[in-house]
């Protein structure tokens, strides 16, 4: 579960259970279940998350240092490909 709670804040943009542990895992639903307003806080809050870090230009930026692109040099092996990314 490290990886999701790096991005899920238990309880406030979404819930963690351990894998396996059922009774948590229905504990929960049944929680969400009967809370409608939890339900809708849960899901705002996730959503702005989502809007907040995972934009465009965000995964663009994240996607060429990941390709070694500094943002100043166009990828020579394949020109397209850097102007498909910026929609050209």
């Amino acid at each position: 579960m490290t990886v999701l709670s790096e991005r899920i804040e238990h309880g406030k943009d979404g819930f963690l259970v351990e894998p396996g542990d059922v009774q948590a895992h229905s504990g929960t639903l049944v929680q969400l279940d009967r809370d409608p307003a939890l339900r809708q806080q849960i899901g705002e809050a996730a959503w702005r998350k989502v809007r907040a870090r995972y934009t465009c230009e965000r995964e663009r930026t994240e996607f060429r240092g990941i390709l070694g692109l500094d943002g100043s040099q166009e990828d020579q092996r394949n020109p397209q490909s850097v102007h498909a990314v910026r929609g050209r």
